[in-house]
């Protein structure tokens, strides 16, 4: 059965989507895995850094299989430039989605935010890994994402206000864990766009968070360079361009990792 592992922040332009595609370029690539991008945010950050969303057609994206009670889950799947590597591209209407937008419910759905994990659980006998891309809120697209994860890892710059945001999700995710609808494991906080590390600042801030999440954060950190830009705009992640750049080998630590401590 496959892993399903969200990548979460509720504070935007951490490395989140980055660091979820890149993690799935690893896994796919360096390790063998079918896996399977499913990109929650409406802005479709995941889904623009692996395909052309020019050729999304907006019938057959995760709105799609939200909203269309009929619509088969393996129609929003597109694959990618690279092997093993599948996506389920993301929808500018995701903005707006919500548990009112549900008045009728499948008979076996009582929650409106069980919807995806409903949808997608029959896809991790397909799959190795499923990655979920989650929005940069607390929303009610977010909380869907939770549900049907089976692990949480939080990417996080280093700024005065992680740990507010780092507390907010694992106060989320202690109250689900408290329901029968979900339990999910925290696979690690994880360290992006490090730059001038040896800075007073820097020092200090990554002191507050050692000294607040200690080993709940992972044993490596992404340095900051402006090559993962490019390989963005190339529609595939560093590692598979690049795999000797620094980012490219700290996530391959981070993935190794991550297959560790979710397996």
């Amino acid at each position: 059965m496959g892993n399903i592992i969200v990548f979460i922040n509720h504070k935007g332009g951490v490395g989140k989507s980055t660091s979820a595609t890149n993690v799935a370029a690893i896994l796919a690539s360096k390790f063998g895995k079918k896996v399977l991008v499913i990109d929650c945010d409406g802005q479709k950050n995941s889904s623009s850094k692996i395909i052309d969303i020019k050729d999304i057609d907006s019938n057959k994206s995760l709105y799609s299989l939200w909203t269309k009670r009929e619509f088969r889950v393996t129609d929003a799947i597109y694959t990618t430039n690279m092997k093993n590597l599948f996506l389920i591209p993301g929808d500018t209407r995701l903005h707006n989605l919500g548990d009112s937008d549900f008045d009728i419910l499948e008979e076996d759905v009582l929650n409106p935010r069980l919807i995806l994990k409903e949808r997608i659980k029959r896809l991790k006998r397909a799959f190795d890994y499923i990655i979920l891309d989650s929005q940069p809120s607390l929303s009610f697209v977010t909380y869907s994402t939770l549900y049907a994860a089976d692990s949480y890892i939080i990417p996080t710059d280093m700024d005065p206000d992680s740990n507010i945001g780092i507390r907010a999700i694992k106060r989320v995710v202690a109250t689900l864990n408290k329901t029968k609808s979900a339990k999910i494991k925290d696979a690690g906080i994880l360290i992006c766009n490090l730059a001038k590390a040896n800075s007073s600042t820097m020092k200090d801030l990554r002191a507050d968070l050692d000294a607040e999440f200690g080993d709940q954060i992972l044993p490596v950190s992404i340095p900051s360079d402006v090559r993962v830009k490019g390989a963005s705009k190339k529609k595939t992640p560093i590692y598979c361009l690049s795999p000797g750049n620094p980012v490219s080998k700290a996530y391959l630590k981070a993935t190794s990792h991550i297959i560790e401590v979710t397996s």
